[in-house]
């Protein structure tokens, strides 16, 4: 079928990626008002950004429960409207135990929104014959950019989070309702449809799958070290102004979503091995500049030269195994992103013990030497099956 065809399926998958980037940032953008309005200290802050991460730990440990059952586009759909409900239910928050229980749900259903999307636009690339994990993946960094933007603007016009979140929930609603009907019914590969029928749809997950997983736990974690903790670095290190070290992660998402837009372009010329071997070199490069620099705008440069080298690794990771023969793709979108959220969660902010036992630039030698373990792994995808 010509790919023409799933147009409006192109534009409501990168719409969702967008969205899931909007609400984030939203509730980043805002965490001060947010700080407030529930009458917490940072300590709050802390264990409510605990509760979500948690929350997302049992959704990407329980999504494969739901897949027995539901169809990705089902559980998406429910997912996007379940997170706008709860997205607007943060504005009820008035104490930790609120807070708490509120961005436990969120993480929860971000857990199912991420897989359920990633496994849409699986689908679409079966289905169409195409490539498109990356540029959907910039839909994220966009939306993220937009939001993060809109939050400053609703913040500087003295917008209470009430009026702020209510309207970017009614803005989202019927875009979502729309979108919602261009979803496409999951496609199982045959030899998958096989082992089902014979009842061994619970067979081990292929190697290949687990090591795409341990390659998304080292991205993960380097985009979290960056995020958690290039403003500091940046501040405390480089003697770079606050307003300055501010740009760290929306520098490294603008890059991210420019080179994305392309990547899928980079990979069907140069091949996966090509892309992340010499995306990793890239990387290699931006955090080198980050640890040993010392000017503040050079070390910002650094942050930049990482996020283009670590902008396709993902998203590529996510459409190889969702390719894969021997596996459903939900299932292979599950692990990879179990394993790559799972980093994230624990490994930056033990960031924090090995900048307090020895500097927190020592502390970035974490971060290179797992993007060593990216370059060396860029070679498994030079043998790999498709």
């Amino acid at each position: 079928m010509h790919r023409r065809a799933f147009l409006p399926q192109i534009i409501f998958c990168f719409f969702f990626y967008f969205l899931n980037g909007i609400i984030y940032s939203q509730l980043t953008g805002r965490m001060p008002a947010l700080k407030a309005h529930a009458n917490v200290d940072e300590a709050g802050v802390g264990l409510a950004l605990m509760s979500l991460g948690m929350g997302s730990l049992v959704g990407f440990t329980t999504i494969g429960l739901l897949f027995k059952k539901l169809q990705s586009r089902t559980i998406l759909s429910v997912s996007a409207y379940v997170c706008l409900a709860l997205f607007l239910a943060t504005t009820l928050a008035d104490s930790l135990v609120t807070l708490c229980l509120n961005f436990a749900l969120i993480g929860l259903f971000f857990a199912y929104y991420d897989v359920t999307m990633n496994t849409q636009i699986i689908n679409l690339e079966l289905a169409s014959g195409g490539q498109y994990m990356l540029r959907m993946h910039a839909g994220f960094n966009v939306g993220s950019l937009t939001g993060s933007v809109c939050a400053s603007l609703f913040a500087f016009a003295g917008v209470g989070i009430s009026g702020n979140f209510t309207a970017v929930a009614l803005f989202f609603i019927l875009p979502c309702v729309v979108g919602s009907r261009q979803l496409l019914n999951d496609i199982i590969p045959e030899e998958v449809a096989r082992n089902r029928a014979k009842r061994k749809g619970h067979a081990r997950i292929p190697l290949f799958v687990l090591f795409c997983g341990l390659m998304a736990l080292c991205a993960y974690t380097i985009e979290g070290a960056v995020g958690e903790w290039g403003g500091l670095v940046m501040h405390q290190t480089k003697n770079a102004t606050e307003g300055l070290a501010a740009l760290v992660y929306g520098t490294y998402s603008l890059v991210t979503a420019i080179v994305r837009f392309n990547g899928d372009r980079l990979r069907a010329y140069f091949g996966d091995f090509r892309v992340v071997l010499f995306g990793g070199f890239f990387a290699f490069a931006g955090m080198s500049t980050v640890i040993f620099a010392s000017d503040p705008y050079v070390t910002l440069g650094g942050y930049a030269l990482t996020g283009v080298g670590l902008s396709s690794l993902v998203p590529l990771l996510l459409s190889r195994v969702g390719h894969r023969p021997d596996i459903a793709p939900s299932t292979a979108a599950s692990v990879v992103s179990l394993f790559g959220f799972g980093g994230m969660l624990v490994i930056p902010p033990s960031l924090g013990f090995l900048a307090r036992r020895f500097g927190l630039e020592e502390a970035m030698f974490l971060p290179l030497f797992l993007i060593c373990l990216v370059i060396a792994g860029s070679f498994v995808f030079r043998f790999a099956r498709r």
